[in-house]
Formats: C-alpha cells, structure tokens, sequence
C-alpha cells in the first residue's frame, strides 16, 4: 500500500513557486534585470510652449532621438516669473559615436552642452499646430549656468525664428492697421462706384474701341502705299543702275578721247617744229640770195623793197608758228578746247 503526500510539504512547495513568481514579476516590472538607455535632461523655456505635449518628438536635425516626459510650470514667488521646465527623455540607443568613447552619455551631453548644443521649439505643422523640441548646435549662444552636480542635466534654450515673428506680430497694432485697412477699402469701394470713373471705364472703352478702328484703317491704306513705295524704290534702284552703266562708259569715252586729243596736240607738234626748222632754212638761205644780189639790186630800186616785204612777211609768220607751237607744248588739248 502507497504513502500518502504530506499536505503540508506540498503547499510549502506551492507557497515557494508563488513567492518566486511575484519576486520576479517585482524584478522584471521594476526594470531590475534590464539595462537603462535613456537620459533625462531639462529645458527651460520663458515663452509659450502652445502646441507642446507629452510624447512629443526631440529631434536633433530633424532626427528624432528621444521625446518629452513631462511640462511644468514654475513660478517665482513675487515676482512671478513664470518658466516652463519641460523634461526630454533622450533614448541613448538613438545616439552612436564614430570611435571609441570613454565618458558616459551624461558626461557627453554636458560636453555638448558646453560647445554649444541648445533646444529650441519647432513648429511641426501649421496647420495642426504641434510643436516639437529640436535640439542643434549654436556655437555663437551664451555660455551656459554652471552645472551643479546632483541636479537633472540642464540643455539651455533658444528663442527660435517663429517665436520672434510672433513676438513681431503681437507687437504689431493690428486693431489699427485692421481700421485702416477699412477704411482703404470703403474708399476704395466709394472711388469705383462712382459717376466720374463709370464716365471714365466708358469713355476709355470708346476711346479704345475708336482706336481701333483708326489703327485697321491706317493698316489698310498702309498696305498700297507700301506697295507703291517698294515699286518706287525699284525703279529707282534701276535707274541708278543704268546711270552708274553709262558713267563708266562716258567715263571710258573721254578717258580713250583725252588720249587721241593728246597723241594728236604731240603730233601737231612735231609737225609744227619741223615747219618752223624749215622756215628757218628757207630764211637763211633767202638772207644768202639777199646778200649775193645786193650787189645786183640798189637801194632804191622796187625789187629790193618787194623782198624786204616778203622777208617781214616771213618773219611774221614765223615767230607765230613759233608761239602756236609753244602753246601747244603748254597746253596739248588746246586744238580740242580751244584757246582759253
């Protein structure tokens, strides 16, 4: 016959299986046995963080690395100053250096923070309004408060383009320039409505209409007219073409009648040199007879005035000869201009 289990040891055993099981739902739930990769750091911001939420994205360039925890207001008592503390949990798994690193996440972060790292409010969408923390490197931004050991890491913050075009706008007198608006466009309604610029729109629109027809009606009496000055224009042209045709030829002409008027004055010339060198001749040999008959014939006998006649005459015609001949030589185309 079998024994029978003790009770108690089997609710001992039951009782042990129960202790371990919520012992370990304990170590795991508390995160005991995992390995923490997240980093807690704050930012303070003095303006309005409308749009902000919890779980909104960090971003740093536009890559999200971690999101926000939580948003607080804190108050200075009497003056109360209001800032907005907003704690960012940054997922350490997110960030990864190129090369070996000695110092921790936290210790890296307040080296950032050192050289400039700063958080600054994004606008994510201007049509949903939701805003996220963006986190960049400002080297020129005020140094940072000292760190104070035990604290939450501090990221300084930074007033960003879109928080001073609102502080631009809300400084801006919109009631007033809502106003003026107004009253520009009540005038401006009063201007076109009425009588003298209806009369204007009209008057324009006649004018214009006027001036059309004006322009057709040049358009089509400029058409024969162009017509007849392009015909004009080539005859013209023609003609200039016939004159410069017999211009060179005249020009040939009296080149080739120069030359033959000229040739023929150089023969005249000659011929004239010639005649006078034989006039001379027959002087000479008259001066010879003269001399052997002037033993033959008195001085006062009437033969001898004949020949003294007849040698006058020669001499006259003669030195005339001589002087037709040099003005030839001097002027050839005296025989064709005659003398001037």
């Amino acid at each position: 016959m079998s024994k029978r289990a003790n009770p108690v040891v089997i609710g001992g055993f039951v009782l042990g299986a129960l202790v371990l099981a919520l012992g370990g739902l304990v170590a795991f739930g508390s995160g005991l046995f995992q390995k923490d990769t997240k980093e807690i750091a704050i930012a303070r911001f003095d303006g309005s963080v409308s749009g902000l939420n919890i779980g909104a994205a960090v971003t740093f360039r536009g890559v999200r690395i971690g999101q926000v925890r939580s948003i607080q207001l804190q108050l200075t008592p009497g003056t109360y100053a209001a800032r907005i503390p907003v704690e960012l949990e940054i997922d350490r798994d997110k960030i990864s250096f190129d090369g070996p690193v000695s110092q921790t996440i936290a210790e890296n972060l307040h080296d950032a923070v050192a050289k400039g790292l700063r958080a600054q409010l994004q606008v994510q969408s201007f049509v949903t309004g939701l805003v996220s923390v963006n986190l960049d490197f400002f080297p020129a931004a005020p140094p940072p408060p000292p760190f104070i050991e035990g604290q939450m890491m501090e990221i300084p913050t930074m007033r960003s383009s879109f928080d001073s075009l609102l502080e631009t706008v809300g400084a801006l007198p919109l009631q007033d320039l809502a106003g003026t608006a107004l009253a520009l466009l009540t005038n401006l309604n009063e201007l076109l409505t009425s009588p003298e610029i209806k009369s204007v729109i009209t008057n324009t629109a006649r004018s214009a209409e006027a001036l059309e027809q004006t322009a057709t009606a040049a358009r089509d009496a400029i058409g024969p007219i162009s017509q007849s000055l392009q015909a004009t224009l080539t005859e013209a042209r023609t003609t200039l073409q016939t004159i410069q045709q017999v211009t060179k030829a005249t020009q040939t002409e009296v080149s080739g009648l120069m030359g033959d008027s000229r040739k023929l004055a150089q023969d005249a010339d000659k011929q004239l040199l010639a005649l006078t060198a034989q006039t001379s001749g027959v002087l000479k040999s008259l001066d010879q007879t003269l001399q052997s008959a002037n033993g033959l014939i008195g001085p006062a006998s009437a033969q001898r005035a004949d020949l003294e006649q007849i040698l006058r005459n020669l001499n006259y015609v003669t030195r005339s000869l001589r002087g037709f001949a040099e003005q030839l030589e001097r002027n050839p185309n005296a025989l064709i201009v005659g003398k001037r």
